[in-house]
């Protein structure tokens, strides 16, 4: 923690995100922690953070700290994998294939999304790419 205070308190992306992550004081209660936690997240992302606009994109996607919205989601999803996740490429690359969460329909644009993924490392992607291929 102790590494992570100064840049806190100048209000770094990646900082807030990872103190985000975890409660550091048995004081803080689990609503308290949560509340934090959120708005930290909420900030980093705000900020341009790939991994903050991911893991905050779940948190809509599932309704988990937050109220569940889709379009939000897909909205973090989208700015997430333009920032280079992988799996963000993937979760973005569906909504635009499939035309899901309020994005417009572009299925090239998916295809290339999923192909960027799956080569990546992301086997959910790589095993989509493959239904999609034995589909033509």
């Amino acid at each position: 923690m102790d590494l992570l205070t100064p840049l806190i308190a100048r209000r770094e992306p990646e900082a807030l995100y990872w103190y985000s992550q975890f409660s550091v004081s048995n004081e803080e209660t689990k609503d308290e922690f949560e509340s934090r936690s959120i708005r930290l997240l909420t900030e980093s992302a705000e900020a341009g953070f790939p991994p903050a606009n991911f893991a905050l994109a779940v948190c809509y996607q599932q309704g988990d700290l937050v109220e569940k919205d889709e379009r939000r989601s897909a909205e973090l999803f989208r700015k997430a994998a333009e920032g280079g996740l992988p799996q963000a490429q993937f979760e973005h690359g569906l909504n635009l294939v499939y035309c899901t969460n309020g994005i417009k329909k572009n299925k090239e644009r998916g295809l290339v999304m999923i192909r960027r993924a799956a080569k990546q490392g992301v086997e959910a992607a790589a095993e989509r790419l493959g239904e999609f291929t034995n589909r033509l």
